[in-house]
């Protein structure tokens, strides 16, 4: 807990320094605070919700914090969006101070991972936040239960990665993870206006708006993936997102194999009103 809201305050100062930057120096560390603050959270976030949440809604609410996360990409775009006319790129980068304050606000009142305690040898305190998220002595004590013996088993360390079935579990969520970002999703999450506008649209604002259309598909497909993963199952929904990668990246491809979208042309120059948070 103490970890996400430190990610808050990072969140909270990198804004900030974006916002009220007075050159490519002060603007580039703004950003890598916020940076920071993203590498903190995306790992500790999903590991908070599965250690506090009650192991019937565990996978569920996990699966909601990625929902959560194509939710706000999408309330960027619409941020930009609204304050593009105006080219006002410093309150695009300064609205994340919003957000911030939210975090630090929610994870102060909820709390500590039950889990964590235990580690840390402080089992009174850990019984208590047991009893608030459970509310169940029979539930408490099954949970208490299995963080023990996990616990127990993690002690194991390095040596444990010597059985196989271990080996290849970390191999293929190693690879998975890599996989996800080596094909590009980034570049055309915070760079897709510019594409947008090297693909033809006239002005900041209309590439905005069609980066939107991104965001969207990319929310209600991750919603369709929460309720049929289970239905379908991994497998198969993998499948099928690898595919569908493959055919827009060709598609990508393609289009940027165009003389005039192939960097050919006299680029030109960053114009503030590109910038999205």
């Amino acid at each position: 807990r103490a970890t996400l809201v430190l990610a808050a305050a990072l969140f909270f100062a990198g804004a900030l320094v974006s916002a009220f930057a007075n050159g490519e120096t002060m603007l580039l560390a703004g950003r890598a605070i916020v940076g920071i603050g993203i590498g903190l959270s995306s790992v500790v976030a999903p590991l908070y919700i599965s250690e506090v949440s009650p192991a019937p809604v565990r996978g569920a609410l996990v699966s909601v914090y990625q929902f959560a996360i194509t939710i706000g990409i999408l309330a960027a775009y619409v941020v930009d969006y609204a304050l593009s006319p105006g080219a006002s790129w410093r309150w695009m980068l300064g609205a994340g101070v919003l957000p911030a304050i939210a975090l630090a606000a929610g994870m102060i009142v909820m709390p500590e991972s039950p889990r964590f305690l235990f580690k840390l040898g402080r089992a009174e305190r850990a019984h208590r936040e047991l009893a608030r998220v459970h509310g169940n002595a029979a539930e408490e004590a099954a949970e208490e239960r299995s963080i023990l013996d996990s616990l127990e088993s993690s002690s194991a360390g390095i040596a444990a990665f010597r059985a196989p079935s271990l080996r290849l579990a970390l191999f293929i969520g190693i690879g998975l993870a890599v996989l996800q970002q080596v094909t590009g999703i980034n570049t055309v999450i915070y760079y897709g206006p510019q594409i947008f506008q090297m693909a033809g649209f006239g002005s900041a604002q209309h590439s905005i708006l069609a980066e939107s259309l991104v965001g969207t598909v990319n929310c209600v497909l991750t919603l369709v993936a929460i309720f049929w993963v289970d239905r379908v199952g991994r497998k198969p929904l993998l499948y099928i997102g690898i595919a569908g990668m493959f055919v827009a990246l060709a598609a990508l491809a393609l289009a940027f194999s165009a003389k005039h979208l192939s960097g050919d042309r006299k680029s030109t120059r960053l114009n503030s009103s590109h910038i999205t948070i």
